[in-house]
């Protein structure tokens, strides 16, 4: 089922703000107990440690990708929802490797990206795919 472009556009936003909100309390929360030290150089951030600006950054670009591809399937696909929710499940999985790739990361913050990735995907594909059609 199609829905309109403005309400794309306008679920879009609202998963931006959700996703990027709700991953900077998770950072916060796994900061808290240890997961993000500031002395763990993370080869895949330039040597950096991961703050919450490339949190905030990957949410917001993420949501963005996401409400973009959603604006053409939806366009140009009888399917869009279905199409989407697929590309967002085979997403996700592909982005598990990358927090596991990290060498010698503390479990929490294994565990804090991947609850920032579920999160992402969870809020971007209800807002596109069920909020944006009511």
């Amino acid at each position: 089922m199609k829905t309109t472009a403005s309400k794309i556009l306008t679920n879009g936003g609202l998963s931006v703000l959700a996703a990027t909100v709700l991953n900077v309390i998770l950072f916060y929360i796994f900061k808290a107990m240890g997961g993000f030290p500031e002395d763990f150089l993370v080869p895949q951030a330039q040597n950096q440690p991961i703050t919450v600006v490339p949190v905030i950054i990957s949410s917001v670009i993420t949501a963005v990708v996401g409400m973009l591809i959603y604006l053409l399937l939806n366009r140009f696909s009888g399917k869009a929802q279905l199409i989407f929710r697929i590309i967002a499940v085979v997403v996700f999985v592909l982005f598990i490797y990358t927090p596991l790739s990290i060498p010698n990361a503390p479990g929490a913050m294994v565990v804090g990206l991947e609850l920032m990735h579920l999160v992402s995907a969870a809020v971007v594909t209800w807002f596109l795919t069920v909020r944006a059609h009511k």
